[in-house]
């Protein structure tokens, strides 16, 4: 199994076209620190605030073979307003997020060559929960429909 910083990078590093842009609205970064005196990479990341966003980001972290020795998350001004449910005064952006993650692979940094293909990695997962969160749902329709002579239930997404 590859892992960050010691053998190989993950196998799919490159963002599909479509998330490119909505991977646009997340800075991430890399970089060297210390984390209760241990050597360790921190990764931070600041864009929208979305729900279940630090959890899955933990989760992605630990697919990708890195293990989290510290995380959290706090609020920062979006457009000089956070933290008012969501809205700015005019309708502008949502409040963001900064999440950070001091990560070791094998008890080491990450690898400065492995940092870029983390930083596309995680930018991947956060385009994705965005989408999730964001997509119009009343332009979806499920109709299900009993198949008795196949003893089944045809489903249709529209």
């Amino acid at each position: 199994m590859s892992r960050f910083g010691v053998l190989l990078p993950p196998s799919e590093p490159i963002l599909p076209p479509a998330n490119a842009a909505a991977a646009a609205v997340w800075r991430v970064a890399c970089s060297e620190a210390t984390y209760q005196g241990e050597r360790a990479t921190k990764v931070e990341i600041q864009g929208p605030d979305v729900k279940g966003l630090l959890a899955c980001l933990a989760s992605r972290l630990s697919s990708l073979g890195c293990d989290v020795i510290g995380a959290g998350s706090d609020m920062v001004a979006a457009g000089g307003a956070a933290g008012n449910g969501g809205a700015v005064a005019g309708g502008g952006a949502p409040p963001q997020i900064r999440d950070v993650f001091h990560v070791q692979a094998q008890g080491k940094p990450i690898a400065p060559e492995s940092q870029a293909l983390l930083v596309n990695a995680l930018k991947g997962t956060c385009a994705a929960m965005l989408s999730a969160t964001t997509r119009p749902r009343d332009k979806y329709r499920v109709v299900l429909t009993p198949d008795a002579p196949r003893t089944a239930t045809h489903i249709a997404v529209e």
